[in-house]
């Protein structure tokens, strides 16, 4: 398990599927609205805008793919040298989105 350091969400990587499991921080953090003992608002819902948000879906642009049973590799497509509208793959770097604070393991 993972604890967010941006927003405290806590997720699995991976899912009971084996499906990866990419966590995006909420946009806003909110404090929920306060009522007293008759249901009357004692303080409205509070939403503040995240500047630091984790996002660790893959960065636009990349694609990942392999062989029958290799591990994946990261691509970028990137127009090809000689023939005009063609795109071709060409080895890159894992990013996501965003980093945010990081996360810590749980």
């Amino acid at each position: 398990m993972r604890k967010c350091n941006s927003c405290g969400g806590t997720y699995s990587p991976v899912q009971l599927d084996g499906m990866a499991f990419y966590h995006a921080c909420p946009p806003d953090a909110v404090e929920p609205a306060e009522f007293d003992a008759q249901g009357h608002l004692v303080r409205p819902e509070k939403r503040t805008p995240r500047t630091n948000r984790r996002d660790e879906r893959p960065a636009p642009g990349l694609v990942f793919a392999s062989d029958a049973g290799a591990p994946l590799k990261c691509f970028r497509e990137v127009p090809h040298p000689e023939e005009r509208g063609r795109l071709v793959l060409q080895e890159a770097t894992p990013a996501i989105v965003s980093e945010g604070d990081g996360f810590s393991e749980i």
